[in-house]
């Protein structure tokens, strides 16, 4: 009679054990080499691409279009660029193929880095990257993948700014010398300061103000065309203090459409605050000047114990980008605070048509 085999229950357990470790292993050879052909098949990151694409292509072409942001129609305009590189490099291009739509090769830049590109505030023609921005147009390192970079920034035309005052204690407005009436006049339009005298007359005889007494006006402002605006941002400069007797006028209380406004003048760039002295107090607008009416109302109060006979001068200055004279790694007015060069003579960057300043008098008496 044979002999039975006799399996034990701890053999089938082991026999179990070894077919699961056998069909696992399998399984994890098969992901493992699913996992190296989707490594090795997928896409490349963008980044990598470029990386590859400026090796083989160290400079690129780039191509430009100025665009104004404020006509109703679309219209390219002529400009400047400034063309900064990740590392400070700045290049500055021109852009002269308008009124074309077409990108105009402006120059070339240097692949593998980021840029951004800023609109030179040019008194002829544009202004910058549109209406309170300094917002630049930028240029990544993974679009780098072509030989031809297009990119469009956003300008708009200067313009001068234009006034009438009204005195709201008379509710009448006041009379501006030169034209002898009381409608809007363009400032910088002639050689000498723009005068305002009082309610009554042209003639160059200003309001009488007393010991302790108030005196409201209201600034009624904006661009002298439609469709331009006078700087990116708008500053507002006033001087009322007479160095020979201080005292005069205390310290004006300034709003713009019914919001007070605060001195910034501790801000400014050096030479910002040089080309200003003589101006006790600059007010930020926080909005460049356009073809919509906006109103500062200026509070002034005479001292108690003296009759004021300084006449207060006012000023806007409008701001906009520059290049550095002294540093060619840096422009002026990214923070919207400049409007003149940084030059000995520290010219204003914000005027057109040969205007050498926006400033106007008010006349007391």
């Amino acid at each position: 009679m044979k002999k039975g085999v006799t399996v034990s229950g701890g053999t089938i357990l082991l026999g179990l054990f070894l077919i699961v470790v056998v069909i696992g292993g399998f399984y994890f050879l098969s992901k493992q080499q699913t996992a190296v052909v989707q490594e090795l098949t997928k896409p490349k990151a963008k980044e990598v691409l470029a990386q590859e694409f400026c090796t083989q292509n160290p400079t690129l072409n780039l191509y430009a279009r100025a665009l104004d942001q404020l006509t109703s129609s679309v219209n390219f305009r002529n400009a400047t660029i400034y063309v900064v590189r990740e590392d400070g490099i700045i290049s500055e291009y021109t852009i002269d193929n308008a009124p074309s739509s077409n990108f105009d090769n402006v120059g070339t830049i240097e692949c593998g880095y980021s840029y951004k590109l800023y609109v030179k505030t040019d008194n002829s023609s544009t202004v910058g990257t549109g209406p309170f921005t300094a917002d630049p147009v930028e240029i990544t390192k993974d679009e780098q993948t072509t030989e031809n970079i297009k990119k469009e920034v956003k300008v708009v035309r200067l313009d001068r700014p234009r006034i009438r005052i009204r005195d709201t204690d008379e509710e009448a407005f006041i009379y501006e010398n030169s034209s002898g009436g009381t409608d809007y006049v363009n400032l910088g339009s002639g050689p000498s300061t723009i005068i305002f005298t009082s309610t009554s007359s042209p003639v160059q005889t200003g309001k009488t103000i007393g010991a302790g007494d108030e005196y409201n006006i209201e600034i009624r402002f904006k661009t002298e065309e439609a469709d331009k605006q006078c700087g990116l941002n708008t500053l507002f400069a006033i001087d009322y203090a007479d160095e020979s007797n201080p005292n005069d006028w205390q310290e004006p209380t300034v709003s713009l459409d019914g919001k007070q406004l605060s001195d910034v003048k501790g801000k400014l760039q050096e030479d910002n605050l040089l080309a200003l002295t003589g101006y006790e107090k600059v007010y930020d607008l926080g909005m460049p000047i356009g073809e919509s009416e906006h109103k500062l109302n200026i509070n002034l109060v005479a001292s108690s114990d003296v009759n004021p006979d300084y006449d207060i001068t006012m000023r806007f200055i409008c701001t906009g980008i520059y290049l550095s004279s002294k540093d060619p790694s840096t422009l002026l007015g990214l923070d919207k605070l400049a409007g003149f060069r940084d030059t000995s003579s520290r010219e204003e960057f914000g005027l057109v048509d040969g205007a050498s300043n926006y400033a106007f008098k008010l006349l007391v008496e």
